[in-house]
């Protein structure tokens, strides 16, 4: 399915919703606009990866 093709779905199915269930869907899509993004510290786990790999590569090298 195209992207084109999924917009006209969503489009289609939105204007079958009632009032009720409009709001619903509002409701909803702020609650997700409102989550805060989770930032995750990922540069320790690369450090040990390289350090990994580097212990590797240098038994392979002997």
């Amino acid at each position: 399915m195209s992207v084109a093709e999924m917009k006209e779905a969503i489009i289609e199915k939105v204007q079958a919703l009632s009032e009720e269930q409009l709001l619903q869907l509002n409701q909803f899509v702020d609650s997700i606009n409102k989550l805060s993004p989770k930032e995750y510290e990922l540069l320790p786990h690369v450090e040990n990866i390289v350090a990994e790999r580097e212990e590797v590569l240098k038994k392979l090298a002997q």
